[in-house]
């Protein structure tokens, strides 16, 4: 339900330098950049009673057990204003971005309001049957706020009960996005349904941002980890944050001991994940929509790959001489120009660019031979193929 326009007044005051709190209670978090941020989750009933301390702590920063009576399954719900900054990035940039660039990239009709951003925490990297999933945020951006729904099992044995409540974050309409989750977190989520015989999840369309945003930054950045990229395209550092390598040994240290310190900073770990795909999508929305400003030829020799793909020719042609103006471009970047005009038929293009390629890479044969080619098929100059 939108809020009045006095209460977002109120909200967006609050949250300029902190994210925005929803709740009477305010519960400080530490956010990314050392400073606090309000949690929107609904604190318990006074007299809610907590037979062990670290249900107590758990119900401090906002978590209440799904099910009373076994108090396996805990969850809270965070909500930030959406113009609130993560990095250099507002969760705002998202619902205002140009999403065409996604819709080719999924093959499917994308909404910003139907993106829920999917992570896990799981005991280890592996998928056999000791791997289980233990935390999973899923986020959403709505018309004021960006609301993330975080569930963690205390107890292995309700496992069947957290992976249900899964399917309730799950419009008929959504779609997945995640980083790395093709690969890792949904299979490990339908590994463990299949355990539980579970009914498997309905065929969805699946972001993964991983592989879009390896293409732009594989020869630029030395790693397209997610802690890299927060650095360096977010502009983002945690601060007192956990390592992702963590998260098993402190898990498994709460199971052991009851240590809720030992997990606390794994449920800010992966709230901060979560958090950073919504900006992460904001940018490759941008990117793939040519709103973001190219740095290097790489990137636009990579955004000009997506539109040759979508049928796109001219925004094609127009990446590969942006291309030629940034400080990088090399014979590769040529290279590639010249057999992008060649597809499209552009043999006046081509043979410019071969001809400047020969006169750069003396030692370099390829543009010879699609000289000789197009001289000898082209042309049908078989002495010009020969010199």
């Amino acid at each position: 339900m939108r809020r009045s326009l006095a209460d977002r007044l109120d909200r967006l005051q609050n949250s300029l330098c902190t994210p925005s709190v929803k709740t009477e209670a305010k519960k400080e978090v530490p956010w990314a950049d050392g400073q606090s941020a309000g949690t929107s989750v609904e604190p318990p009933p006074p007299d809610a009673p907590c037979a062990h301390p670290w249900q107590h702590v758990l119900r401090q920063m906002g978590f209440a057990p799904v099910d009373p009576v076994s108090e396996s399954v805990w969850k809270r719900s965070v909500s930030y204003d959406v113009f609130c900054n993560h990095g250099q990035y507002t969760f705002h940039h998202l619902a205002e971005a140009d999403v065409s660039g996604l819709q080719h990239l999924l093959g499917h009709p994308v909404s910003p309001c139907d993106l829920r951003f999917f992570d896990t925490e799981t005991m280890g990297l592996g998928s056999g049957a000791g791997n289980i999933v233990f935390l999973y945020t899923v986020g959403q951006v709505l018309d004021d706020e960006v609301r993330f729904e975080q569930y963690f099992l205390a107890d292995p044995a309700g496992e069947l009960l957290f992976l249900q409540h899964l399917e309730g974050c799950f419009g008929e309409a959504a779609i997945w996005v995640t980083f790395n989750g093709k690969s890792f977190d949904l299979p490990m989520i339908k590994s463990r349904r299949t355990m539980h015989r579970l009914s498997p999840f309905p065929s969805r369309p699946h972001l993964d941002l991983l592989h879009p945003l390896r293409r732009i930054f594989k020869s630029t950045l030395p790693s397209v980890s997610l802690g890299f990229l927060e650095e360096k395209v977010l502009r983002l550092e945690r601060v007192d944050d956990v390592s992702g390598r963590e998260a098993p040994l402190r898990y498994l240290t709460f199971m052991t001991d009851k240590d809720v310190q030992a997990v606390t900073p794994v449920l800010q770990h992966n709230l901060m994940d979560v958090a950073s795909l919504v900006v992460l999508c904001a940018y490759l929305a941008d990117f793939t929509s040519s709103r973001a400003a190219l740095q290097t030829a790489k990137e636009s020799l990579a955004l000009a790959r997506w539109y040759e793909a979508w049928k796109n020719v001219e925004a094609a042609a127009e990446c590969y001489r942006m291309a030629r103006t940034l400080d990088d471009l090399d014979g590769y970047a040529l290279w590639m120009e010249s057999l992008f005009h060649k597809r499209q038929g552009r043999w006046l293009q081509s043979v410019e660019l071969w001809k400047e390629l020969s006169r750069l890479q003396q030692e370099s044969v390829a543009p010879l031979l699609e000289l000789a080619k197009w001289a000898e098929h082209v042309e049908r100059d078989l002495p010009l193929a020969l010199f």
